[in-house]
């Protein structure tokens, strides 16, 4: 870690120490400044395997050729960031070899997975209270969602091998996990109003026809939507694959309404979201097709602006991952707290 910083801050200095170059020619900066640059260097090349030439020369004796003139790119240190970042993965990904974890990962590095991390919260839409964010941050580090939870979750699964296993619960599907379905429901239904689509129909509760969530009119055409969150690192999934979660769910929701579809002579789309925040590819075309519809409209506000769209579904998951994770751990210590009673009485009647 003290690579890491160590190497940012070159980084950083970079520009600093160009322009200082006709001081250190006529000694007026002190040696130690010479091995702050030395230091700094050794330390980019110990943490960057085959450092790349153009971003940082081979012989830090070499660094006012490389960097003088003014020739130091403005993204030297996004490009460096990205090099150690990959480093750091790279490292992680063979000393911890779970699948869950690997599956982790390679979801939270997918587009759109970290949103939420970057929203401003400028408005109620893109603000997570700290208890959701403490939920949302355990969740993306793969830690279980509470300190000191009990042996058990509430449908009788150890909880112990899977800290993600109360997003694929089936004993909180009727409550929790719904309730996050609901809500991203309606945040796209109503996204796509606020953009002038003629006509937006939303599957009401407790409605029995096969029928996906949304039915989007357009001039032109007309789209069935339909919403589902998956988590990538639930026993049942097996694949390493950035996505693959998400497409396997695109690919049975295709399936399971494509006679629907048909049948209203609409496209169908599946709006599948991964637990950790990463978006289907079928999503991602109709946050397109959603951004070309506001750019129509006649005046596209702050709270629809193509960035802020994207934070506010972010949100709006890490908001529903929360619910879930609160739920199911107080479930998890009611069930705890119901065996201890029921094993007291046990042991008294048999006293």
């Amino acid at each position: 870690m003290r690579h890491f910083f160590t190497a940012h801050s070159f980084a950083i200095s970079v520009p600093e120490f160009v322009t200082e170059s006709d001081r250190l020619i006529r000694g007026e900066l002190k040696a130690n400044f010479i091995e702050e640059v030395n230091s700094c260097h050794r330390a980019l090349c110990t943490i960057i395997q085959n450092v790349p030439k153009e971003l940082i020369p081979s012989d830090p004796n070499t660094i006012w050729t490389t960097y003088g003139q003014g020739a130091v790119s403005r993204r030297l240190q996004k490009a460096l960031c990205a090099l150690i970042d990959d480093r750091i993965a790279a490292h992680y990904s063979t000393t911890r070899n779970s699948r869950a974890d690997k599956q982790r990962m390679t979801s939270c590095s997918a587009k759109n997975a970290g949103a939420w991390l970057m929203a401003v919260p400028q408005t109620p839409a893109v603000t997570l209270s700290d208890s959701d964010y403490r939920y949302a941050v355990r969740h993306r580090l793969g830690l279980h969602p509470q300190s000191d939870l009990p042996p058990l979750c509430a449908c009788g699964e150890l909880l112990k091998s899977d800290p993600g296993h109360f997003h694929s619960c089936p004993k909180l599907m009727p409550r929790a996990i719904t309730a996050r379905h609901d809500t991203l429901v309606q945040i796209l239904a109503n996204m796509f109003k606020r953009a002038g689509v003629v006509n937006i129909e939303v599957k009401c509760e407790g409605e029995t026809r096969v029928r996906p969530d949304i039915e989007i009119i357009l001039s032109d055409r007309s789209l069935l939507v339909d919403v589902a969150v998956v988590h990538p690192a639930a026993p049942s999934r097996r694949s390493h694959v950035a996505l693959a979660a998400a497409r396997d769910i695109e690919n049975a929701k295709a399936a399971k309404y494509r006679s629907v579809a048909l049948e209203r002579g609409a496209t169908f789309s599946a709006f599948i979201v991964e637990s950790y925040g990463a978006l289907g590819g079928q999503g991602l075309e109709l946050l397109k097709l959603l951004n070309s519809t506001l750019n129509h409209a006649p005046a596209r506000p702050f709270e629809l602006s193509e960035r802020v769209v994207a934070e506010t579904f972010s949100v709006a998951l890490q908001r529903g991952n929360a619910f879930i994770s609160h739920t199911g751990s107080l479930a998890a210590r009611a069930r705890a707290v119901s065996d201890t009673v029921s094993s007291n009485r046990m042991e008294e009647a048999a006293g």
